[in-house]
């Protein structure tokens, strides 16, 4: 635990006072990596800066992706020769878009599905 005023300063050991760090963190705050303010008793009641006061904030949320748009090729020929080694293979460029959770689309030509 970690008393936020420093007890060896006088910190209280009681819940307004304290929070639960991990060793590498408590050595790093103590090491003056990073400084910590605020309430511990609120769950955003805690602020944390580097050493040279910039503010460490919560991890960026990826963005909410789209619900892929789908343009469906048309059904494959079925006079087409079965002996043809690609028939089944979609054309490289369907039209089909599905955002991927990094926002880069997903290149169905560079996809090749085989049956188990």
């Amino acid at each position: 635990m970690h008393h936020l005023q420093h007890w060896r300063d006088g910190g209280p050991t009681d819940t307004t006072n304290l929070l639960g760090l991990c060793p590498f963190h408590h050595d790093g705050h103590h090491r003056g990596e990073f400084t910590l303010t605020g309430d511990p008793t609120h769950p955003d009641g805690l602020t944390f800066h580097t050493d040279t006061g910039l503010l460490i904030g919560p991890p960026q949320r990826p963005p909410t992706p789209h619900p892929p748009h789908l343009t469906l090729a048309p059904d494959p020929d079925p006079r087409a020769d079965p002996k043809q080694p690609d028939r089944h293979r979609p054309p490289a460029r369907l039209g089909r878009r599905y955002p991927a959770p990094s926002g880069a689309p997903l290149h169905l030509h560079l996809v090749d599905l085989f049956p188990t």
